[in-house]
């Protein structure tokens, strides 16, 4: 069966860390069949493809690919896959590939902690476990998925899609850290790609009346994500002018 990232790919999902230069398949048999003990056999690598050692008591299901039709090929379950991928690439695969699913009604919290129970033993999956535990459906894009897991990677809780009411208008930040006047932005570039000075004038137009509101207003771009250090010193000084205004 497709699995892993490349079984995202086929299911129209984000990769954030992976390598599609390679593509994954998984050895399955019948249901029926004699059960095979846990991660039997060897996986196999060949130029650009690596089949997988067979996981006991994955099914196949189906999935529609991205073109809107049903796929002819076996794909792994959705949460299986986020796992996988986060295995073969950076943990953070996992993250970005959860979020979506669970926006998007591919996944549920429930199943979540069932495909990572499957993966247990498996080289890695401590880590994409840990990652894991920032999955949150309200994360609207890779970049705020990678905000929230640097941000609780430094010991700050944090609310998505916070709404805020300043001067009669309601916004709504990516994050509020819990508990504080600090908001934080996850600022990619496509909300500035059409170049259009209106969403420019806009966005600092909502920035001024939130900071007049007593609001501290923190930015980070993808560059800076690749930084904790720089992040955990920009929150705090947000924290800092926040407790001095209150």
């Amino acid at each position: 069966m497709v699995s892993h990232s490349s079984a995202l790919v086929l299911l129209g999902l984000p990769l954030h860390g992976v390598d599609l230069g390679v593509v994954h398949l998984t050895r399955v048999r019948p249901l029926d069949a004699e059960a095979p003990q846990p991660w039997s056999g060897q996986s196999r690598r060949r130029p650009g493809l690596l089949l997988h050692r067979e996981q006991e008591g994955v099914a196949w299901v189906g999935a529609p690919s991205t073109g809107g039709h049903t796929h002819p090929a076996p794909l792994a379950p959705v949460g299986h896959a986020a796992v996988g991928a986060g295995l073969v690439g950076e943990p953070t695969a996992a993250l970005v590939a959860a979020d979506a699913a669970l926006a998007r009604g591919l996944l549920t919290a429930e199943s979540l902690p069932v495909a990572i129970a499957d993966f247990e033993g498996h080289r890695g999956v401590g880590p994409v476990r840990a990652a894991l535990r920032c999955a949150d459906g309200r994360h609207e894009s890779p970049g705020e998925s990678l905000t929230a897991y640097v941000l609780r990677g430094l010991g700050h809780d944090v609310e998505p899609q916070f709404e805020v009411v300043a001067e009669g208008r309601t916004y709504r930040a990516d994050f509020r850290i819990t508990g504080t006047r600090v908001l934080v932005e996850f600022d990619g570039r496509v909300k500035y790609a059409s170049g259009d000075g209106a969403v420019l004038f806009d966005e600092k137009r909502r920035e001024d009346a939130l900071r007049r509101c007593g609001w501290v207003v923190v930015r980070l771009t993808w560059s800076e994500l690749a930084r904790p250090e720089m992040v955990h010193g920009r929150v705090l000084e947000a924290l800092r002018l926040a407790a001095l205004a209150a």
